[in-house]
């Protein structure tokens, strides 16, 4: 039997915490006070980091859907914010705000909202591994490598 993409980010096949989805992340964040923090490099070699307090998902009946609180950080414009409150999309189940689907279009779940300011989920060298508004200069800049921490 195959897996629905929505399936795939629940809680994919995996045996170790990492890669374990969505439900997992809800789990580890479902009695608050988590904190994320995402470090960033781009693709010329310049580092930034954005720390988000009060990250939480949601559960499954509410599509994973991503809130974050007060953001610090040197990676630039507060671009996550942009997707706070939007449910998590899939290529299978479009719950972003644009007139198609956001997540087929970039080929990568997200919590898009009409598309995104940040995708870090997305494809290693595609066009939309980026962080809009890199630090001061006003532009968006490619990624070369992200990381993602959970602080609980």
């Amino acid at each position: 039997m195959l897996l629905s993409v929505v399936q795939k980010y629940k809680v994919p096949l995996q045996t170790t915490l990492t890669g374990k989805g969505n439900e997992y992340l809800h789990i580890l964040t479902m009695k608050g006070n988590c904190t994320l923090r995402a470090d960033v490099v781009t693709r010329g070699g310049d580092p930034g980091y954005a720390v988000y307090q009060n990250f939480s998902v949601g559960p499954e009946s509410e599509a994973y859907k991503l809130r974050i609180g007060k953001y610090s950080g040197t990676a630039g414009e507060n671009g996550l914010y942009f997707h706070n409150g939007m449910d998590f999309s899939t290529p299978d189940r479009d719950n972003d705000l644009y007139k198609t689907n956001c997540a087929s279009n970039f080929k990568a779940g997200f919590w898009y909202k009409n598309c995104f300011r940040v995708n870090l989920n997305a494809p290693y060298g595609g066009s939309a591994f980026y962080w809009n508004v890199w630090k001061k200069s006003g532009k968006h800049e490619y990624l070369k490598r992200s990381k993602m921490m959970l602080r609980c």
